[in-house]
Order: structure tokens, then sequence, then C-alpha cells
């Protein structure tokens, strides 16, 4: 075949295999708290420096933790963890407080009367710097529910929440600044009071010193919720309609709103939708006027049978990448899907959603990070063994294009013995994202963490590579007959290669026996025997040994 056909064929190698995203610290994770007793719930933020910290609670005594872990999985602060706040607590959220600390707000049980929000900021050292247990966020009669929370630019924050001081929920806010001290009236400012209720919030700030919230709305009927949303100065002002403006009053339910801003002082809003007949994940675009950009009651990202729900959302280049959970392979068979629309409502991927897994059993319990390049890297609680202690932490990464680079259903993250749960995920630095999760591999529940290489080259930026399954290279490649893959492995362990069409097909497999650690040489054919060899093209093969996955590109030409 004449040389040009193959360096088109490896152009398209380039664009549609990148490298896949690989684990670096020890297999199945660092620990982050392997404490006495059962630690569970982690939340997460970058720490500014390649690090990230965690925040989780321990059900000894339903007290909050926190552990700031560096670029290399290392805890740097005391072991165990740091305590937030000794008394019982429950939900909570975290935000970088821009120095390598961080604030941390939570529903508050220390009177027994009712739920109150309380916050603390820990700085860089994991010393606390406000009262001890917290500053009172809203301390109002009845609950306090679910607090949420971002930064206000001056090294402060904003939080919101739905509250139940006039009986029926509303939303409410409040700013606290670097010091600690409430800025805005004591109890918070009304975000919506309307009519009916008003539940589960979502913020985001508009990078003026304020910020834009929505919420789940009841103010139309008793049975179904509309999607509001309203702005607030850095004063707590309301800037749009009083109650906010209406983002989808559409027929039946919307519900579970995610929030990203849209880079122009505006904000991209996703929810839920179950309208007759065209039920499905929905996107809409409010500038910073509160005027609603695209479609009236929003974008349809997919209209696939059954249920998509759960959707998560990050920013993307004025647009947004949204993933969700999604049932049109059977409503016993949860999947993962995702989208991304650009800054006019246009869906950049294939229509419905590309899959981030659809392996058998169930993936949930979705997060997802910004990979640094324009694509994004997703982690979640796989079932697909389905067994019982039969959930781990699986983790797929989309290219700017929407290919999956870590092939058709993701690649372990985590699979150690005993169930792995609630996974979290940030873009720690350029080049790689962390993970954490909840993790019963021992005889009690811990945390763990791992991070992922979003590079090109599977390595992290600025540093050797750290231990862990690595493909050196193939070649030849292209080949025509056979090609020799050298890996470099961390451990004793039996191979498998497994090699994929660019539609997602599995073509071949083969399995070696046990080969020792430190580098090793497999070789492949694109033949066989029987005469089925495959033809030429390119092809997405993955090596797993010991749990752990690497993944890269090669070509045939005849």
């Amino acid at each position: 075949m004449p040389a040009r056909p193959a360096l088109v064929f490896l152009a398209l190698a380039t664009i549609i295999f990148p490298s896949a995203s690989l684990a670096h610290w020890r297999p199945d994770g660092a620990p982050v708290c392997t404490a006495a007793g059962y630690q569970d719930e982690p939340q997460m933020v970058p720490d500014g420096s390649g690090g990230a910290i965690v925040a989780w609670i321990d059900f000894e005594n339903f007290a909050i933790y926190c552990q700031r872990i560096d670029a290399d999985g290392n805890a740097l602060w005391v072991s165990g963890g740091v305590p937030v706040c000794a008394t019982p607590a429950a939900a909570r959220k975290l935000i970088p407080d821009g120095a390598g600390g961080v604030i941390i707000v939570w529903e508050d049980w220390r009177n027994e009367n009712d739920t109150d929000l309380y916050a603390q900021r820990i700085n860089s050292q994991g010393v606390a710097q406000w009262m001890a247990d917290g500053v009172v966020i809203c301390s109002a009669s009845n609950d306090q529910r679910i607090p949420q929370i971002v930064p206000d630019g001056s090294g402060g924050a904003i939080v919101t929440w739905f509250d139940y001081r006039l009986g029926t929920p509303d939303i409410y806010a409040q700013k606290v600044n670097a010091s600690g001290v409430v800025q805005w009236a004591a109890g918070g400012v009304i975000v919506c009071a309307a009519t009916g209720g008003q539940y589960s919030p979502a913020i985001v700030g508009d990078d003026a010193g304020g910020a834009t919230i929505a919420w789940s709305d009841w103010r139309s009927a008793s049975t179904v919720a509309d999607i509001y949303a309203q702005r607030l100065s850095p004063a707590g002002a309301p800037q749009w309609a009083a109650n906010g403006i209406a983002v989808c009053v559409a027929a039946s339910q919307q519900d579970v709103a995610s929030i990203v801003a849209d880079g122009g002082g505006g904000s991209i809003i996703a929810w839920e939708d179950h309208r007759p007949g065209a039920d499905g994940i929905y996107v809409q675009r409010v500038n910073s006027s509160g005027s609603v950009q695209w479609t009236a009651n929003g974008i349809n990202l997919c209209s696939a049978p059954n249920a998509q729900t759960e959707p998560v959302m990050v920013a993307d280049a004025g647009g947004a990448i949204v993933a969700w959970k999604d049932t049109r392979n059977g409503v016993s068979n949860a999947d993962l899907f995702a989208q991304r629309i650009d800054t006019a409502g246009q869906a950049a991927w294939t229509a419905n959603g590309v899959s981030l897994c659809a392996a058998p059993g169930n993936q949930f319990n979705h997060a997802i990070a910004s990979d640094g390049g324009g694509g994004v890297v997703a982690v979640w609680m796989d079932h697909r063994s389905q067994q019982i202690d039969g959930f781990d932490i699986y983790s797929q990464q989309l290219s700017t294009v929407g290919w999956a680079k870590s092939g058709p259903n993701g690649t372990p993250l985590c699979s150690a013995g005993g169930d792995q749960w609630f996974p979290v995920i940030v873009n720690a630095s350029v080049g790689h994202v962390i993970a954490a999760w909840s993790d019963f591999r021992g005889t009690d529940q811990d945390i763990y963490a791992q991070i992922l290489d979003t590079n090109s080259t599977g390595t992290a930026a600025g540093r050797a590579p750290r231990p862990g399954l690595a493909i050196l290279h193939n070649y030849p490649n292209p080949f025509s007959a056979g090609t020799e893959i050298e890996i470099q492995m961390p451990h004793d362990g039996a191979i498998s290669i497994d090699v994929y069409d660019v539609a997602g097909r599995s073509v071949r497999s083969q399995r070696t026996g046990e080969q020792r650690a430190g580098r090793a040489t497999l070789r492949f054919d694109g033949r066989n025997d029987a005469g089925h060899d495959l033809p030429s093209g390119v092809y997405f093969y993955r090596v797993t040994a010991n749990g752990e996955t690497a993944a890269h590109r090669m070509v045939i030409l005849r």
C-alpha cells in the first residue's frame, strides 16, 4: 500500500485514540483515612498545588474530618484527618479558599430541635481558622437543609440552602468572609419564598462577587415541580424578578438542577425532565440579565427510550458537558451517557449522547471533571460483576470530540475486595485529576483516593511516571501481520489484551500466562488460523494486569 494512506491512518489514530487515562498511585488507590470505624460520603476540592483536600463523615460520632493529599498521594495533615466539627453533622460541601486551604459548610445537629448550618475554614497546614466547631451560617427556627457553596472571589464564600422557617421550604443564601463573619442579613437573604415548596438549590459564582442559584420549584402545582433561577449581587440583592425567573415550566415534572457558568456572566442549567412524550435531560442558558437564550423550556439533550436522570455538568468554553444515568438499554440496567453542548445550544456529539459505560449491571453515582483539554473524565460506582460486595469504581475519559479514551466501558480505578462507593473527582492540575471514594476493602469503611493522568503521554506533568501498568510502545505501528507491545508491569501477574474497532466492538482477545514484574513484550497477531484476519484500519487495544488497565492505538495496513 502506498505511504500516503498510512499517514492518513496515523493521523486518524492520533485524533481518535489518544492514550487512555492511567492511574499513577499504588494499585486500587492511596489511603486517605483508614482510622477505626466507618468513614463515608467523601467530598473533595483541589488544593491549588496538584493535590486535593478531602472531607468526610466519621460515623463513630457523626463528626466531620478532612485531609490534604499531595500530588503523589501522600497525606499531609495528621493521621486520620483533621477534625472540622466534633458535634453531630450531616450533608456538607466545600470549596478551596484560594490559599491552599478549604471552607466547609454543613448541616449541624447540635441543636436537638432542628438542623442549622455552620461553616469552618481550614488553612493549608490543617489548622482551623474560625471558631471551634464552626461559625453559624444560619440558625433560624426549624430546619435548614442541604447547603451548597461557591467562592465569593475574595477569600470567602456564598452559601445557599432550602429553609423551613416559614413552614414550607424556601431558598435562602448567606455570604461569609475570609474571617468567618457573615455579610448579609442575620439568618440569610431570601432568594425565593413563593407559594408551594422550593428545594435542592444549585449555585455558581458569577465572577462579579455574586452568584446565580437554580432550584426545583412547586409554586404552580402541588404535584409537579418547575425550574427557577435567581441572581444575587455581591451585597445579596436579587437581580432578577421577585422569587426568580422561570427556566422551565413545561408540563409535568422538572427536577435535579445542575448549574455552571457560561463564561460571560450568565449560566447554563441542566435538569431531568419528565414532560409527556419528551422525557429526557434538558438544558437552558440564562444571560446575566435573567433572559433565557435557547429554546423556551430548554433543549432536550437526550430523547432515548426509558428514563434519563441525575444530570451532572462541567463548564466547557462557554458551553457545557453533561453526563447522566440512562436506562435506554433496559429499565433494570442503568448505563452512563454524556453530551457536549456549545454556546448556541447545539449538541456537539452523537445524537442522544455518547456512551461513558454500557457494561452489564448498573453504573451510577457518577461524577465528572474537566480533563483540562476540552474533554471530561468521569468516575462512577459499577456493579457489572453483579456480585455481593461487587461495587467497584471505574473511570472513563472522553476527548473533545466525544471519543471514549478508556475503552468502550471504562477502566477500573479501584477493584479491591469489598465494595467501593460514592466517588468524587476534581481537576487537580494541568494533565491530571484526582478521584476519592468510600472503601470497604478492610474490616470497616475507609477513604481512598487515586490520581488519573489525562495527557497524551500517560505521565504526570513535570514528573517521572509513577509506578503502575504502562504501555511503552508497540512496534511496528502501522503493521500488516503482527506487532510487539512493550509494557511496564509493577507486579507479577497474568496479562490480557482486548482489541476494539473504531465503533467500540470487541474484535479480538488474548491472554498470557504469569509474567514477572518489570518490562514485558507481548506479541499480537492480526491474523489467525481460521482465516479471520483483521482488516486494515484503526484499532484500540487495552492491556489489563493485576486490576490495572492501560490503553493505546494500533493501525493495521494490508
